[in-house]
């Protein structure tokens, strides 16, 4: 358990459909909204639950291969309640090894007064592992 942490909450969220294409273009700019729907797995690959990713593309950075900075409010629907979680960083999709940090914003039910931060990696092309670091 992470130092300060009521609870560390280890999970796989894997992206089932988005609207966001996969390779940035001439439709992918700045201000581009878009959505992703979820389902959530422990650990182990068992699914726990869903979810949704409401983001919005804030930057391109050209190069090879293309990367996009996209700001996410995500949404965990678990067993015991939802995480309401918030984050910006760089898409690299997959990006096995490169994590992002997330914020723990609220939720409801067990974790209607969680608060903290974590970690997300983008591990494949759908499944992104996330490690939650909960103050309840």
């Amino acid at each position: 358990m992470s130092k300060g942490a009521d609870e560390v909450v280890e999970l796989i969220s894997r992206r089932t459909a988005t609207s966001l294409p996969s390779v940035p273009g001439a439709n992918v700019v700045a201000g581009t909204v878009f959505f992703t729907s979820l389902t959530v797995h422990g650990k182990d690959g068992v699914k726990i639950g869903d979810g949704s990713v409401n983001g919005m593309v804030v930057d391109i950075i050209p190069g090879l291969p293309l990367k996009i900075v996209v700001q996410n409010k995500i949404v965990l629907r678990l067993p015991d309640g939802e995480l309401h979680l918030n984050n910006m960083h760089i898409r690299e999709i997959p990006g096995p090894g490169k994590t992002f940090p997330i914020a723990v914003i609220g939720g409801t039910g067990k974790y209607r007064t969680a608060r903290g931060d974590g970690t997300g990696e983008h591990a494949t092309d759908t499944d992104t592992k996330v490690t939650l670091n909960l103050v309840l």
